[in-house]
């Protein structure tokens, strides 16, 4: 049994911290050391009682297990209300449902979903969704189709009339409570560990959005992925996009999904996993008695992902996007 996956970790208590801010008016930046420890204990307490029908007040063991859990949210509040107080935007939602509707030559289907977290500040929008694991925002997995998550979170709010504002941030936000190696601690001195990790994500191409996102941005205390010249314009990085480069991905990402819409809805199941980067889905499906795959049998086998490197396939983003689909019959 793991904790972190069990929807009692973390992310599942910071909406709930989140309303309850809400609900008095107020914002990450305004919660104080008693709110957190107080309204954190009293959500921790709660969620533990749902784990394996209160499991974590089994022995002593169990109840350690709790008390780490504990420490990791008001570890990950600690850290949240520190970037909010550093940043001009202000948390507009929490657990957003969404319907996207997506029209195709035939018909309309209609995805829905729900986000972690919506940030604004009159000018921009940013979209966040907590993680537990440290999964990394990946241009190449977009354009294959394999991580559409936050990109389809953003068609999400571009569609509820808000394609105004400019994208200024799509991120995971890291919330772990996992052991760190540290090569050496000074005698009678506390291991150097950061208030939070760096996300993974995209941030806009302007310096003034990024700065009004997170004040502290280029430095280690900003969990943006980010870092300035001495000019003060942004450094040329995979994570930094222009506006067209986000335009671009999400016109690849419309096509990706009416694409398996399109492949479900015609009755396409073959067997025949994603091989990228020599990680196949099967290594932790737990169906495998079931399909009976086998990459070496007569008719299967994986569909290997290949495309240009980071970098190569930023700079060709409009060429992807303004690619005309296959139709097979």
């Amino acid at each position: 049994w793991d904790p972190l996956a069990s929807g009692t970790s973390p992310p599942a208590g910071l909406p709930q911290f989140g309303r309850q801010l809400t609900k008095k008016n107020r914002q990450w930046r305004d919660a104080t050391d008693e709110d957190i420890e107080k309204i954190s204990g009293e959500i921790a307490g709660a969620l533990s009682k749902k784990i394996h029908y209160g499991a974590l007040h089994a022995d002593g063991a169990s109840r350690y297990t709790e008390h780490s859990l504990n420490e990791t949210f008001r570890r990950s509040l600690k850290a949240l209300r520190k970037w909010s107080r550093n940043s001009r935007f202000d948390t507009k939602a929490l657990e957003k449902e969404f319907y996207l509707h997506i029209a195709g030559e035939k018909d309309t289907f209609t995805l829905k979903g729900k986000i972690d977290r919506i940030d604004m500040d009159g000018k921009g929008v940013a979209i966040f969704d907590y993680k537990t694991g440290t999964p990394k925002a990946s241009l190449q997995e977009v354009v294959a189709g394999l991580k559409l998550q936050l990109l389809t979170y953003l068609l999400a709010v571009e569609e509820e009339g808000k394609g105004g504002l400019l994208p200024a941030a799509l991120m995971y936000i890291y919330l772990s409570g996992d052991v760190k190696n540290i090569s050496s601690v000074p005698p009678g001195s506390t291991p150097p560990l950061k208030d939070a990790e760096k996300g993974s994500g995209w941030v806009l191409n302007d310096p003034d959005m990024v700065k009004a996102l997170d004040s502290a941005a280029g430095t280690d205390d900003s969990i943006l992925p980010v870092s300035f010249k001495k000019d003060g314009s942004l450094a040329v990085k995979t994570s930094v996009l222009s506006e067209e480069d986000f335009k671009d991905l999400l016109t690849i990402v419309k096509k990706n999904l009416l694409k398996i819409y399109t492949s479900m809805e015609e009755g396409h199941i073959e067997i025949k996993p994603v091989n990228y980067n020599n990680k196949i889905p099967c290594t932790y499906c737990p169906y495998h008695s079931i399909c009976h795959f086998d990459p070496k049998a007569e008719g299967e086998g994986y569909e290997y992902i290949r495309l240009p490197g980071e970098k190569k396939l930023k700079e060709h983003l409009s060429d992807v996007a303004n690619e005309k689909e296959e139709h097979h019959e």
